[in-house]
């Protein structure tokens, strides 16, 4: 279900933390896991209420997407 979807940007999360520990960008890879968590919790506040389980799921899809996916495009505008 969508935490097995979920696991997709695990693994892509993984890969780039990787490649900012040897850019040497640890600060923005703890940014990137700190927001991710954040919008984790906004969106479990939203979802559970609602749709339980299933919400919950879903909220660490999109939290996952967004930390591991979105949140590069920060990255690219914080480049020197």
């Amino acid at each position: 279900s969508n935490n097995i979807r979920s696991a997709v940007f695990v693994f892509m999360g993984v890969v780039s933390q990787n490649w900012f520990v040897i850019e040497n960008k640890q600060k923005f890879q703890l940014l990137r896991t700190t927001l991710g968590a954040l919008v984790n919790i906004l969106l479990n506040l939203y979802f559970i209420p609602t749709h339980g389980i299933q919400g919950a799921a879903f909220a660490t899809l999109l939290s996952q997407f967004f930390a591991s996916y979105l949140a590069n495009i920060l990255n690219a505008g914080l480049s020197p």
